[in-house]
């Protein structure tokens, strides 16, 4: 149970600095998005458009024109609430992502095959994740293809600690 618990909290943690890394100190974003050339117009489109309470979460189809959209609308209770809130993601996922691997009858001993295991259930869950909406809502590639790269690098950094500390129970030799 103790190293479920420190899996959990150092898995979350390594997580977290990735994050960082990925999207403060990489180009990764500019991959990912593209910024709003007119924010302050684009702003009060929304808000005439939309009663936004704090959050909305709406799809814009027109017929004759081939526009979609996908528009996520957030008033933000701050960065540091949010580096908090994802943090504690973090360790919840990582410990999830602890136990389930605990619960394999038969864990590989070597630990380049535990992480290899947890790497390619990340694979499946990253591809099913991010993979679907450019397919069922024809959203552009670019921001889900490099979301993938990041679940899937944060499925591998989780690989890399939580097989450090779940292993095979020891098999005592008689």
């Amino acid at each position: 149970m103790k190293n479920l618990i420190l899996s959990a909290l150092l898995g979350g943690v390594a997580i977290f600095i990735w994050g960082f890394i990925f999207w403060v100190m990489l180009p990764s974003d500019q991959y990912a998005y593209k910024l709003s050339q007119n924010d302050r117009q684009l702003i009060s489109f929304m808000e005439q458009r939309y009663d936004i309470p704090s959050t909305h979460v709406s799809y814009l189809s027109e017929q004759e024109t081939p526009i979609v959209a996908t528009v996520f609308l957030q008033r933000s209770n701050g960065y540091a609430s949010m580096l908090w809130q994802g943090l504690i993601f973090m360790i919840i996922a990582a410990g999830c992502l602890a136990v389930a691997i605990r619960l394999i009858p038969v864990l590989p001993s070597s630990y380049f095959k535990r992480v290899m295991l947890i790497s390619v259930i990340g694979i499946a869950a990253t591809v099913l994740a991010n993979l679907g909406d450019p397919i069922w809502f024809t959203q552009g590639w670019g921001w889900h293809l490099v979301q993938a790269a990041y679940d899937l690098s944060c499925w591998v950094v989780a690989a890399l600690v939580l097989a450090a500390f779940i292993k095979p129970p020891h098999v005592s030799s008689a």
